[in-house]
């Protein structure tokens, strides 16, 4: 199984950290691609990307991934408007807190960013 860090860099993406961060910024094309478990997409609002339940992990930290996460969308989706997508990954077990990939799906899929309260979807272009 390719590495998500080989998708995306082959595809211009980049990050601070590979193991840490759940969104990547491709600044030549201007997009921003999220990670989406296929387990939490929505059939209405798309796939979750981003949720203010996911500041703070178990430890009492707070996750980089999250801050990383809403300075992209801030910076470059909001204030840039920078293309959204999201590479889509498989958990072994989605009800584990601290998921790991047991598959990723290598092609992304493009949308549109939408805040619904405290959660970010990215909802698929038809």
């Amino acid at each position: 199984m390719p590495s998500r860090k080989s998708i995306l860099s082959s595809q211009g993406f980049e990050c601070n950290n590979w193991s840490n961060n759940w969104s990547f910024v491709n600044h030549k094309r201007k997009q921003v691609c999220f990670t989406g478990w296929i387990d939490l997409i929505d059939q209405k609002d798309g796939y979750l990307v981003l949720s203010d339940k996911w500041q703070i992990g178990k430890s009492g930290r707070r996750l980089a991934g999250y801050s990383v996460s809403l300075e992209y969308i801030n910076d470059y989706v909001r204030k840039e408007s920078y293309e959204v997508c999201v590479l889509r990954h498989e958990a072994i077990d989605p009800k584990d807190e601290r998921r790991r990939i047991q598959r990723i799906y290598p092609d992304l899929i493009y949308g549109k960013l939408e805040q619904k309260g405290s959660n970010y979807f990215v909802k698929p272009f038809s």
